[in-house]
C-alpha cells in the first residue's frame, strides 16, 4: 500500500469511531459567584457549554470543556455531580463535528482562560453600546467554555457558526448557532 493510501488518524478525512457529538448547556451545582452574573448577563438559565461525547474507548460518555482546571475530558457521571444539566444539543451527523474534534484536540491540557473571561466583560459591554470591540484579556495559550465549543463549530465549517468569533463568543451566542444548526437539519 502506497503512503497516500494509508488512512491515519491524524488525516481530517479519517473515519469517525467514535459515536453521538452532543453540546450541552449548564450551571453549577455549587454557588459560584460567576455563574449569576453570567445568565443575568446573557439573559439564559445556563452559564456554562461543553460537548458530550460517547466515547467508544472508555464505553462510557465523556465531557470535553473547558473546566476549572483548563480544556479537559472528564467521564460525565463525574460532571453530573457538580453541574446541573439545563439541555443537550444533538446536532445532525451530517454537520462532521468530528473534524472540528481532531482540530482542538491537541489543545486538551490547556489552561482555563480566567483572564480571558473577565476580558469578555468589555465585549459584553461593547455589544451592549452596539460596538464590536475585542477581547482585550484573550490568551492564545489559553480557553473558556464558550472559546472552546465556538472553536470546534468554526474549524467543523458549520455554515450557522460562519460569523461565530470564538475568542467573542459566549455561551448564548454558542446556543443561538446550535438552535440555527437544528432549524436548518
Amino acid at each position: 500500500m502506497r503512503d497516500a493510501e494509508v488512512v491515519t488518524d491524524r488525516q481530517p478525512s479519517a473515519p469517525w469511531r467514535g459515536g453521538r457529538i452532543r453540546i450541552g448547556v449548564s450551571t453549577p451545582k455549587r454557588w459560584n459567584p460567576l455563574s449569576p452574573i453570567l445568565r443575568r448577563v446573557m439573559g439564559t438559565p445556563y452559564s456554562h457549554i461543553w460537548i458530550l461525547l460517547d466515547d467508544a474507548l472508555f464505553d462510557v460518555d465523556m465531557v470535553l470543556g473547558t473546566e476549572t482546571h483548563g480544556f479537559q475530558l472528564i467521564p460525565y457521571e463525574r460532571f453530573l455531580k457538580t453541574n446541573n444539566v439545563v439541555m443537550v444539543y444533538d446536532p445532525d451527523p451530517s454537520y462532521h463535528l468530528d473534524v472540528g474534534l481532531r482540530a482542538v484536540a491537541p489543545l486538551i491540557g490547556e489552561p482555563y482562560d480566567k483572564v480571558g473571561l473577565i476580558g469578555m466583560a468589555w465585549v459584553m459591554l461593547g455589544r451592549w453600546l452596539k460596538r464590536k470591540v475585542r477581547n482585550p484579556l484573550a490568551s492564545s495559550k489559553a480557553l473558556f467554555c464558550s472559546e472552546s465549543v465556538a472553536l470546534v463549530l468554526a474549524k467543523s465549517a458549520v455554515p450557522e457558526a460562519a460569523m461565530l468569533v470564538p475568542e467573542l463568543a459566549t455561551p448564548a451566542d454558542v446556543v443561538a448557532v446550535l438552535d440555527g444548526m437544528k432549524q436548518a437539519s
